[in-house]
């Protein structure tokens, strides 16, 4: 667990805690955004045949709601949800799949969605016009994105996704995103490599791999400021030599 601001991030292991999620999961991609048929959800709870191969996280406010969460599936008989949508040919060498994991499912509340333009994941006005965003290209901020530094909710999932898949020995994390939260990770720093054609997902999707130990010398080299966020470092100790323990790949999928 951490905190960053006013939000702390958990990984999720009780029943009602899961089931928690699995309620905000139907309130947003079944009622909210249509993904999934409430019809065919009766009891109000949004889950698949993944759970049992799933580990939960989420993001809680100062009143302990949860207002987001994301899931990272282990490999199984089921394989990826991934796997569904595109075929997938990850990059190099074949990984051992019991290290490869996708990343699934993330949602944010909608009361930090609330902002004209804000979208599935609240990234609009983090982004510019030509990432796909609100944010102007050139010219002058304007006074009402000024404050808007950095996506809280997302990234604090993101690193607790990263943390826990280093801790576990993952090599490779999968996902299937949109193109705005593509660019946001691009952004952030993450590096990920598209591998497929944008698929009808949701929506439009791009599959994409994370190889991990190629995300660390990449953060490394070209966004410290990212990567002492996920490993907790100082800056005072950028120039000491560190030896994170790689996780080859991830997949993130919605």
């Amino acid at each position: 667990m951490f905190t960053m601001g006013r939000f702390k991030f958990v990984r999720v292991d009780s029943p009602e805690m899961k089931e928690r999620i699995y309620r905000l999961r139907y309130e947003i991609f079944a009622r909210e955004f249509g993904f999934e048929n409430p019809e065919e959800l009766p009891d109000g709870l949004e889950k698949d045949v993944y759970e049992p191969y799933a580990i939960h996280y989420a993001a809680m406010d100062e009143t302990d709601e949860i207002v987001g969460t994301v899931r990272l599936i282990r490999h199984s008989e089921n394989g990826f949800p991934i796997e569904h949508a595109t075929k997938i040919e990850i990059p190099g060498k074949k990984p051992d799949m019991d290290k490869v994991a996708e990343v699934s499912r993330l949602a944010v509340h909608k009361t930090y969605r609330r902002r004209k333009l804000d979208g599935f994941y609240g990234l609009e006005s983090y982004l510019t016009v030509s990432e796909g965003g609100i944010r102007p290209d050139y010219g002058p901020m304007p006074p009402a994105l000024q404050k808007r530094k950095t996506p809280v909710i997302i990234k604090g999932l993101y690193k607790m996704v990263y943390q826990e898949s280093k801790k576990m020995g993952l090599t490779h994390l999968l996902m299937i995103v949109e193109q705005k939260l593509y660019n946001s990770l691009k952004k952030f720093g993450f590096y990920i490599r598209q591998i497929g054609e944008a698929v009808e997902y949701h929506g439009v999707r791009i599959p994409c791999v994370a190889i991990i130990e190629e995300m660390d010398r990449h953060l490394m080299a070209e966004h410290q400021d990212m990567y002492h966020f996920i490993y907790d470092l100082s800056l005072i100790h950028i120039s000491e030599p560190t030896r994170p323990l790689y996780i080859s790949y991830a997949v993130f999928c919605l």
